[in-house]
C-alpha cells in the first residue's frame, strides 16, 4: 500500500501549483511512520537511493546502518551463499553496493572465462562450488578446478554419461548405456540399476530414486538395506527427456512435447501442462522460487504455476532449447546453436506484476490482447501470457550447450563442441567473450 501511495500521489497532484507540493516523505517521519519511510527506501534502486541521499540534509539522515543491514538481509533472503562475496566487507552499505555491483555484472556479462578444451564432448555439468565435474561422452567422468586445472577423472560407464549429481556426499551418474550407477565421494562404486535403455534424467533425494529414458520408460525406485528397489514403472512411447521433483508431483518432459503431472507414489498423471508447441520435445526441467520452469525445442522457456496454468514465456532463442539452468536470482539457458542466455528474475517479476495489471484494464475481450512494442514494432499479445524479452547473450560454443550450473557469482557451460566454460562475474571483470543484446 505504501509503494500505490507513492506512485500515485504525483498523479493525483498533477493539477496543483508548484507552491502546493509537499516531501512525502519527510511528512511520514514527522507523523511518526519512520518504518513506512524505510519501506519505501528498500524499494528503490540502489543508484536512486544513493541519489536521494543527496538532494537534502534530511534525506541524508536515512543513510543509517539500520536501513543498510534491512536492505542487506532481503537480498540475502533465500541467498546465504551470497555471503561470500561480503568476507572483505567493512560495513551493511558496502556490502549492499557488493551485491548490486555483482547484479550489475550478470545484467551485462562482465565476467572472466575460463576456457578448457576437453578430449570428448560435454554432456553434462555439475557445481561442487570449489569445482566442476563433467559427464563425458566417451563415459569419464572430469573433475576441474574453476581455475582450470584437472583434479581427477574415471571412466564410469560404457556410453556417454546424459546425466550426474551430486547427492549428499554421492555422486549419482546416469548414462545412454542403460544404466544409474551411484558412487561415493572418492568414486567408488557402490549400486547400479539398469534400466534397459538410454538414460536421459535423473531426480534422486537419497533415498526415492526416478529415472527417465528412452520408449517413454519412467522408473521409481526406494532405498532399502543398501538395495534399489523397483516400487512402479512406465513404458511405451515417445523418449522422456527429462524430470523434476515439485513439490508433492513428479514432472515429466517427453521428447513428443507432453508436459504432465504425475503423482509420486504411482506414476498416474494428475495434471498437463499445456503451452509448448505440440510436437516440440521439453529439453529441460528446473524448479524455482517462482515456480517451475520448462525448455523446450519450440525455441521457448516458460513459467509453470501450481495450477498448471503457464504465467510467463522467455523469448529470445531462435535455436531449439537444450538445457536450463536456475537459482533465486536468474535463469540461463542454452540453445543449439551455442548461445547461454541470462535472465534476470527482477525482470521477470516485474513484467508478471506489470501484465497482471494490463490486464485488468484491458478489455474483457481477450482478443483484443495487449499491445507492446518489440523493437521498432507494435506487437499484440493475444496469449494471455506475459512475454519476457530482456535477456544477455554470451555465444562461447561453436555446437549445442549440452549443460549448465549455476554457482554464485559462476556459470558453468558445456558443449557437444568438446570445450568446458567457467564464467566468474564481479566488479571490474571484463567481458572476454562475444556478447549479444535483445533487440527482438
Amino acid at each position: 500500500c505504501t509503494l500505490h501511495f507513492v506512485i500515485l500521489y504525483p498523479v493525483a497532484m498533477k493539477d496543483w501549483q508548484e507552491v502546493d507540493k509537499m516531501d512525502i516523505l519527510t511528512a511520514l517521519q514527522e507523523a511518526g511512520v519512520d518504518f513506512l519511510v524505510i519501506n519505501i527506501l528498500r524499494m528503490l534502486r540502489l543508484q536512486d537511493l544513493c541519489s536521494l541521499f543527496q538532494v537534502s540534509s534530511a534525506w541524508n539522515s536515512w543513510d543509517t546502518s539500520y536501513l543498510w543491514n534491512k536492505i542487506l538481509a532481503s537480498h540475502l533472503r533465500g541467498r546465504e551463499e551470497l555471503g561470500k562475496h561480503l568476507q572483505q566487507s567493512q560495513s551493511e552499505k558496502e556490502s549492499a553496493q557488493i551485491l548490486w555491483k555483482l547484479s550489475q555484472a550478470w545484467r551485462h556479462s562482465d565476467c572472466s572465462t575460463v576456457r578448457v578444451s576437453l578430449e570428448s564432448s560435454v554432456l553434462s555439468v555439475w557445481s561442487t562450488g570449489v569445482s566442476v565435474l563433467c559427464g563425458m561422452n566417451s563415459g569419464d567422468v572430469e573433475e576441474w578446478s574453476m581455475e582450470g586445472v584437472k583434479i581427477r577423472s574415471k571412466e564410469m560407464h560404457e556410453k556417454g554419461i546424459r546425466v550426474l549429481k551430486v547427492v549428499g556426499t554421492n555422486l549419482v551418474t546416469g548414462s545412454y548405456d542403460g544404466t544409474v550407477k551411484i558412487w561415493c565421494s572418492a568414486w567408488f562404486h557402490l549400486r547400479q540399476i539398469s534400466i534397459g535403455v538410454a538414460v536421459t534424467d535423473i531426480c534422486y533425494d537419497g533415498q526415492a530414486l526416478v529415472v527417465c529414458g528412452g520408449e517413454g520408460r519412467v522408473e521409481s525406485y526406494r532405498e532399502k538395506e543398501d538395495k534399489m528397489t523397483l516400487v512402479w514403472r512406465l513404458e511405451g512411447g515417445e523418449m522422456v527427456n527429462c524430470l523434476a521433483m515439485w513439490g508433492t508431483v513428479l514432472v515429466t518432459g517427453g521428447d513428443n512435447g507432453d508436459l504432465h503431472a504425475r503423482e509420486r507414489q504411482s506414476g498416474e498423471v494428475v495434471g498437463t501442462l499445456n503451452g509448448h508447441q505440440q510436437g516440440c520435445g521439453i529439453s529441460g526441467l528446473a524448479v524455482g522460487h517462482l515456480g517451475l520452469w520448462s525448455g523446450s525445442f519450440d525455441c521457448s522457456v516458460r513459467l509453470w504455476s501450481r495450477e498448471y496454468e503457464c504465467l510467463t514465456v522467455l523469448t529470445g532463442h531462435t535455436n531449439p532449447v537444450r538445457c536450463i539452468a536456475v537459482d533465486k536470482s536468474r535463469l540461463v539457458s542454452g540453445d543449439y546453436r551455442g548461445f547461454v542466455m541470462i535472465w534476470d528474475m527482477d525482470d521477470v517479476e516485474e513484467e508478471l506484476i506489470s501484465f497482471k495489471k494490463k490486464q485488468k484494464t484491458a478489455k474483457k475481450d481477450r482478443s483484443e490482447g495487449i499491445y507492446f512494442l518489440r523493437g521498432k514494432r507494435v506487437v499484440q499479445n493475444t496469449s494471455g501470457v506475459a512475454e519476457v524479452l530482456q535477456h544477455n547473450s554470451i555465444l562461447e560454443h561453436n555446437g549445442n550447450v549440452t549443460g549448465l550450473a549455476l554457482q554464485c557469482g559462476t556459470l558453468i557451460s558445456g558443449s557437444r563442441d568438446r570445450t568446458l566454460n567457467i564464467h566468474t562475474f564481479g566488479a571490474g571483470k571484463k567481458r572476454s567473450t562475444m556478447t549479444r543484446k535483445s533487440y527482438l
